[in-house]
């Protein structure tokens, strides 16, 4: 699995990701090992958030845009103020029913 070296302001930590990480991947089904982390993913949707940015300028140190984009439609289908919560303050949503 492919990891990024990131650092930006909007990153959360890799102990707060484990938080909700089987909440996110829960979401799609999988039927094949995934060739980029979620983590990097997930930051980079931060990143999106807080930042304003188009798809295509995400920085290259993230996982390509069209990968992040994939991920953020996937988990928009399905209630996502936790996404927002993160995005907010970089606390975990305490509402367990967004999942």
């Amino acid at each position: 699995m492919k990891s990024f070296a990131h650092h930006y302001s909007s990153d959360i930590s890799r102990e707060q990701f484990e938080l909700i990480r089987t909440d996110l991947e829960g979401i799609r089904k999988r039927t094949k090992p995934r060739k980029v982390d979620l983590y990097d993913i997930f930051c980079a949707l931060l990143y999106t958030l807080k930042n304003g940015c188009v798809w295509r300028d995400l920085p290259s140190d993230f996982p390509k845009w069209e990968t992040v984009y994939y991920y953020w439609l996937l988990w928009t289908k399905t209630p996502s103020c936790c996404l927002y919560q993160w995005a907010a303050d970089g606390s975990p949503c305490d509402n367990r029913q967004c999942f």
